[in-house]
């Protein structure tokens, strides 16, 4: 198959972000494809920039023939477009995941995508790191700012995806693209996908934010989606100054010690600005709730006597005079 001669926006657009993020238009790519409109267009798109790919697909088998329809798409246009194809068949769990089946599958597809090789054969530089792309867009992160918002703890969530993660393997090229813009293109070039009909199930609350949220909040503001995608793009960079702030803080009056126990100094942490988002942050290392840091946070007053304690099925927390230990219930690493 050729690569079409005609510019696209979309195709431009790509080409600029990945120079914008200082990821080289040779570097080798794994891409992530579902069979959905989103990830065959961006296969369509790194295919016509001519960019060394593989493509990464999982079928979790949760859909019986629906999901084998979609690997066969998969298998078959990247056939046609002489792209390596790795697939990885999922035996379905027999029961409900506790953690859920979305969180299951991501987990899953992560695990598989970022361990592929970037090329089926070897050659004298391999990228022993390969960039891993995903379809995620402008709309997507609309959807993950205010899934955050209804049920996050973290206000620094609220920041939504990043386009590159900090381990500089997943890149999201698309951030800034709506998926109108994203339909037309695949309308444009022909691209065929599948529809995933648990993309409109009720059950998940981004789909309820998809479906019933997204368009309430238009029909009140025309252009929420794509105003919620800038203020994420725009609070990036200040949740991670802060994150790192906390860091930095935590470092200045935590103390951890080989048993995965930590301990306080009051007089320090009440002296930092962000002292609570600091407590905040170590509870969550122990694995507890929010609830359980408000209760730890009632420990650092004043007047709180030593010896009194705070306990969770996680954690143990300790008043002990200008100090507050932590400690796990069970063995936890931070």
């Amino acid at each position: 198959m050729r690569r079409p001669n005609r510019p696209a926006g979309l195709v431009a657009r790509t080409r600029e972000a990945f120079l914008q993020h200082g990821i080289a238009l040779d570097t080798p790519v794994v891409v992530g494809v579902s069979g959905g409109l989103d990830s065959m267009a961006l296969l369509q798109v790194v295919w016509e920039l001519g960019l060394p790919c593989t493509v990464g697909h999982v079928n979790y088998g949760l859909r019986g023939a629906e999901s084998d329809a979609d690997e066969a798409l998969v298998r078959a246009t990247c056939e046609a477009l002489n792209v390596p194809c790795f697939v990885h068949r999922v035996e379905p769990p027999p029961s409900m995941p506790a953690e859920g089946v979305q969180a299951w599958a991501r987990r899953i597809r992560y695990d598989f995508l970022l361990a592929l090789p970037s090329s089926p054969n070897p050659n004298p530089n391999p990228n022993p790191n390969p960039n891993l792309l995903t379809a995620h867009h402008a709309d997507d992160q609309t959807e993950t700012v205010l899934l955050h918002l209804l049920r996050s703890s973290d206000p620094l969530a609220a920041a939504g995806m990043e386009a590159v993660s900090r381990e500089g393997r997943h890149f999201r090229p698309w951030l800034g693209e709506p998926r109108e813009a994203i339909r037309a293109f695949a309308a444009d070039r022909g691209v065929q996908w599948r529809e995933d009909a648990s993309n409109a199930h009720g059950a998940y609350l981004r789909n309820r934010i998809r479906h019933e949220l997204l368009p309430l909040l238009e029909a009140l503001r025309p252009g929420t989606a794509g105003h919620l995608a800038r203020w994420a793009a725009r609070f990036r960079p200040l949740a991670e100054a802060a994150a790192a702030e906390v860091e930095a803080a935590s470092l200045r009056c935590v103390t951890w010690d080989a048993a995965g126990g930590c301990v306080v100094d009051l007089v320090r942490w009440s002296a930092e600005p962000l002292r609570d988002e600091v407590l905040m942050r170590l509870v969550a290392a122990f694995g507890a709730e929010t609830s359980v840091a408000e209760a730890v946070n009632k420990l650092t007053g004043m007047q709180v006597e030593s010896g009194k304690t705070v306990q969770s099925a996680l954690l143990c927390a300790r008043r002990a005079g200008t100090t507050l230990r932590l400690e796990p219930r069970r063995p936890h690493r931070p």
